[in-house]
């Protein structure tokens, strides 16, 4: 694997030179990077799994030879064992450097961050699954950050974890209402952030408030932003206030930085004529720029339907049946990665059709890799 630059100049495949092996170095025949790889092709070419990872190495024997120096095929068992052993750690660090690789290439900076939580269905063990935080940067498409805990409920005690492990200057974090916890806002001004929360059923006393203060403002103002959208044949009607008026919230102290509450109302108009009607509240760091809060609000979405969606869809995460040791959080972050890489290739087609065409293109493989 010495000959790893070649293909790349220096670019995101260098990254996986600098992953820590936590092999015995006694008898070792594969280099870390050239087993990580040839895992990340194998994702890249429509496979999923170890036997895949094996398969893909013997398929592609010669052109693994001849860009990689590598001389004989690595079976499905020691690619079990490396993400067996692999610290999660170590492939949640590659994929926070390949993002910030594709990051400083993306036009547009860092805004949104948004952050939320996906169990690992195929992954249970003893009755329970693994359940993985993302994080999300909307305005650049790719998931920046990713930390694994033990179940749901345990979200509230890793997200500032996992928020302290990304950059968060100048960017406007959003979570879902579970995640509205004063330790969560503080953390994200400390890292000189913004927010922007739900406040839902779990904060009872602050929605009633806050529900009655929005009535008020909703009453005497027009909405400081309103957007129509159709889609997907159906009418959304978007429209936001906000205020800084915060002397009637008198539990505002318990929130680090708050500057602002703000109100959204859904308008959904089917074809068949029926509407529905939705409400939602936020408190926010933010000034009350109801454009900015709407639109950081919208943003959150992102991590659910280009994220989470696309893991179950386009991987079939759910399906992935490894969960010995390390090995289902590792295969996360590296699904992960796969994903940016895809989402962000100048391959033409849809994330699907992408992974199609580079299974049977080795050119295509090529440019996927060649960031």
């Amino acid at each position: 694997m010495a000959d790893i630059y070649r293909l790349v100049d220096g670019g995101f495949l260098a990254i996986l030179s600098q992953t820590e092996d936590p092999r015995d170095r006694r008898g070792l025949v594969y280099s870390i990077e050239s087993l990580l790889t040839i895992a990340i092709c194998t994702y890249l070419c429509n496979g999923n799994t170890f036997e895949e990872m094996e398969v893909f190495a013997e398929t592609h024997r010669a052109w693994l030879r001849e860009k990689f120096g590598m001389q004989s095929v690595p079976c499905a068992d020691t690619f079990n064992r490396l993400f067996q052993a692999l610290a999660p750690e170590a492939m949640t660090q590659l994929l926070s450097e390949l993002a910030e690789h594709l990051r400083v290439k993306t036009p547009n900076g860092l805004k949104t961050i948004a952050v939320d939580g996906k169990t690992v269905r195929g992954s249970v063990k003893n009755g329970r699954s693994i359940h993985i935080l993302n994080a999300w940067a909307g305005e650049n498409r790719i998931a920046i950050g990713q930390l694994a805990v033990d179940s749901k409920s345990n979200e509230i005690t890793h997200v500032p974890q996992l928020l302290r492990s990304l950059n968060l200057k100048n960017a406007i974090v959003t979570a879902d209402a579970l995640n509205t916890q004063a330790a969560t806002a503080q953390t994200i001004i400390d890292g000189k952030g913004a927010y922007v929360l739900p406040i839902k059923k779990n904060h009872p006393t602050h929605r009633s408030v806050i529900t009655a203060i929005m009535d008020d403002v909703a009453r005497t103002q027009q909405p400081g932003f309103e957007q129509v959208e159709k889609g997907h044949g159906r009418l959304e009607t978007r429209r936001c206030w906000a205020t800084e008026d915060l002397s009637l919230f008198v539990e505002r102290d318990k929130w680090p930085g708050i500057r602002s509450l703000a109100r959204i109302d859904r308008v959904r108009c089917l074809p068949d004529g029926t509407e529905s009607k939705e409400t939602a509240l936020f408190i926010s760091s933010l000034p009350a720029d109801a454009a900015t809060i709407a639109t950081a609000v919208r943003q959150h979405w992102g991590v659910e339907n280009q994220c989470h969606w696309c893991l179950d869809i386009v991987f079939r995460e759910d399906d992935c049946r490894a969960r010995t040791r390390n090995a289902a959080r590792n295969l996360s972050a590296l699904r992960v990665v796969c994903l940016n890489i895809l989402r962000h290739s100048k391959v033409k087609g849809s994330l699907r059709i992408k992974r199609f065409r580079a299974s049977f293109d080795i050119s295509i493989l090529e440019q996927l890799l060649n960031l």
